[in-house]
């Protein structure tokens, strides 16, 4: 405590001298004493409220039944910061767990995206070139089934588009909107 009242040690001192000035030394004296034997009682008017106080809390909580709540209280805590640091350590386990799995995962994917193996309609349409080796051609490049219709061989063995172009939808006349 550095000030009472807003009063600190310092101001506490000048008003002690100023009074000790304008009162005298007899009536110090007595003004003293009456504010020490006032002092007294407050300290004991004190500490009996705090007695007080203590006695009516224990007789409110007869049986203990208070405490054991805080206990229990304190307990429960102590299980929530268990499952909190077992919860962190799973999660960082199941992560190191994961990674072996997203590697194979990422090897799988590599895998999956290599060229597949000729189906029978691929075998279909691929081409066999004048020199013997074959090559792949989609079904939609492949000759007659195509919408473009037959394709012209050239000297190199590949099919082409044919020389006519293709023919496109004719176009539609809308007169109005009818919304508007």
């Amino acid at each position: 405590m550095d000030n009472i009242f807003g009063i600190g040690l310092p101001e506490l001192i000048l008003i002690l001298a100023i009074a000790g000035m304008v009162m005298g030394p007899e009536r110090i004296a007595r003004t003293a004493r009456s504010l020490g034997v006032m002092v007294a009682r407050l300290q004991e008017v004190s500490r009996s409220f705090f007695r007080q106080l203590s006695a009516e809390l224990d007789s409110v909580d007869e049986k203990g039944g208070l405490k054991d709540t805080i206990e229990e209280l304190n307990q429960l805590r102590r299980q929530v910061a268990d499952l909190r640091d077992e919860v962190f350590s799973l999660t960082s386990g199941t992560i190191m767990d994961s990674k072996p799995a997203i590697s194979k995962t990422e090897r799988e994917m590599g895998r999956s995206t290599a060229l597949p193996s000729l189906s029978a309609e691929a075998e279909k349409a691929t081409l066999t070139t004048k020199d013997g080796s074959s090559v792949y051609r989609p079904p939609s490049w492949s000759g007659e089934d195509s919408a473009m219709g037959p394709r012209d061989e050239h000297s190199n063995g590949l099919a082409t588009a044919p020389s006519s172009p293709m023919k496109l939808p004719r176009r539609v006349n809308i007169s109005e909107d009818p919304d508007r």
